[in-house]
């Protein structure tokens, strides 16, 4: 079961934010909109999949949240989305280990696929991080590429898909051939795997 906490005190960003997580499967969403809320919330319950945490929410100072949040031992499932592009808070926040330091001023499309990677459990913390845009990945080629960044064999990933080998090796190759002029080593090392498998 995957359960997410948002800490976001904005309604109109808090909104769309689980609506995402909803198209996404999410199975429980919990929302706090203060950091006391936030804090009394961690400490009662443990079984955190994601925390996605903005740092400006009322009783929040500076990143009092976010290192309390560390504290309790959580900074390996979360994140901070957050509207304050702040080089010496970004570097804090991913030397204490967190998922992604993601600045809202993102386009729709990059958000989207920040937020796809840190699901995944990939680590965002500039928008080189992110998957070329240009090759518009399907939900499913994101799920593949998360799986296949885990090293995962190609029968691995589709018995975690409940998908056949064949349509995994055709998303795979799908996506060197998107990757051939973007990526050049990604699409090597996904031609790699297929020709191990």
């Amino acid at each position: 079961m995957k359960k997410v906490l948002v800490v976001e005190d904005h309604p109109l960003v808090a909104a769309a934010t689980e609506s995402l997580f909803r198209a996404m499967g999410v199975d429980e969403i919990v929302l706090c909109s203060n950091a006391e809320d936030a804090i009394s919330t961690l400490e009662k319950q443990q079984d955190w999949f994601r925390i996605f945490l903005d740092i400006g929410v009322p009783g929040a100072d500076g990143l009092s949240l976010i290192r309390h949040v560390s504290r309790l031992g959580f900074a390996g499932r979360s994140a901070v989305i957050t509207g304050s592009d702040r080089p010496d808070w970004l570097d804090e926040v991913k030397a204490s280990g967190f998922l992604a330091y993601v600045v809202k001023t993102a386009n729709a499309p990059e958000f989207s696929h920040a937020v796809q990677e840190i699901m995944a459990g990939r680590k965002i913390f500039s928008r080189a991080d992110l998957p070329p845009q240009s090759m518009q990945l399907t939900r499913k080629q994101t799920e593949v590429l998360a799986l296949f960044d885990q090293g995962l064999s190609v029968a691995a990933m589709s018995r975690n898909l409940g998908i056949p080998e064949q349509k995994t090796k055709s998303i795979l190759q799908a996506m060197v051939h998107a990757l051939r002029d973007k990526n050049a080593d990604q699409a090597l090392r996904i031609q790699a795997r297929l020709g191990e498998s």
